[in-house]
């Protein structure tokens, strides 16, 4: 059985987060691939709103979610952002985070 910490101890481990999702289950036959491109927070299967929901308050979260199959295709770096920005907010505001 793992040790539980709590978030008092996890905040003192985690500087900051950096937020993306995926497939549970690889996509492609290298993950390389799939490293560089990731899916919107709230559109993959991984479980972010428990992750979330474990998190301290004060450890600030960041989007890093490179989606090359995306921008290969052309939709604009603006509405890929969006789309992360947004996901996250959606995911946030279900575990009754508020973000501003």
């Amino acid at each position: 059985m793992a040790p539980r910490t709590s978030r008092r101890s996890t905040r003192r481990l985690l500087a900051h987060v950096q937020l993306s999702d995926n497939t549970i289950h690889q996509r492609g036959a290298v993950y390389r691939d799939e490293s560089s491109d990731r899916m919107a927070p709230g559109d993959g299967e991984l479980p972010l709103r428990e992750i979330i929901a474990a998190l301290p308050a004060d450890v600030p979260v960041g989007l890093e979610v490179p989606m090359r199959t995306r921008a290969d295709a052309g939709e604009p770096t603006e509405d890929r952002a969006r789309r992360c920005v947004q996901g996250a907010r959606w995911l946030f505001a279900t575990v009754g985070v508020s973000v501003d």
